[in-house]
């Protein structure tokens, strides 16, 4: 398929292996890593982390900001990859490139912060752990089924409603 049109078909578009990996990496591993940050040495009497070295908050820190950022760029090549309209505005501006890496980033962010500061401060109550994101598939499903338009079928609301809310970070 590599190089040759169909008629009436658009081209394929690939995405770069390493933007996949540092999404996947950055969105599972990032919130591990602040988790570990915020619960370093708290509540003081029964540490959910224990500082094992000098700096190791300094460390997590740093890997947290890694993390995110390359998920952040990586779901940038994917917008790259998937709209002509923002692959031809990151082509010509400099400064696009620079907004929507940061807004990119900054959305993955608030989703993992969000939910891992709710996950620090319901620590006791583990089994709530869960209802951030069950919040947001309902709030999510509800959009769709309501500005779904001609599509009616559950099943193809809830298949969108999920991915959105993945795709969505």
């Amino acid at each position: 398929l590599a190089g040759r049109a169909h008629p009436g078909l658009l081209p394929v578009s690939r995405f770069h292996c390493k933007a996949i990996t540092g999404i996947f990496e950055g969105i599972i591993s990032a919130p591990a890593v602040l988790y570990a940050y915020w619960t370093l040495n708290f509540p003081e009497g029964h540490p959910v982390t224990r500082q094992t070295f000098r700096n190791e908050a300094y460390f997590l820190a740093v890997a947290f900001w890694i993390l995110l950022v390359s998920a952040g760029l990586g779901v940038l090549e994917l917008d790259f990859c998937t709209s002509r309209t923002i692959a031809r505005r990151l082509r010509w501006s400099l400064v696009y490139q620079i907004r929507h890496a940061l807004f990119r980033t900054s959305e993955i962010v608030m989703r993992v912060t969000s939910y891992i500061s709710f996950m620090v401060a319901h620590r006791q109550v583990w089994w709530l752990w869960p209802t951030p994101f069950a919040i947001d598939c309902i709030v999510t499903w509800a959009l769709i089924y309501c500005h779904s338009g001609v599509e009616c079928n559950v099943v193809a609301r809830t298949v969108c409603s999920v991915s959105a809310v993945f795709t969505n970070l």
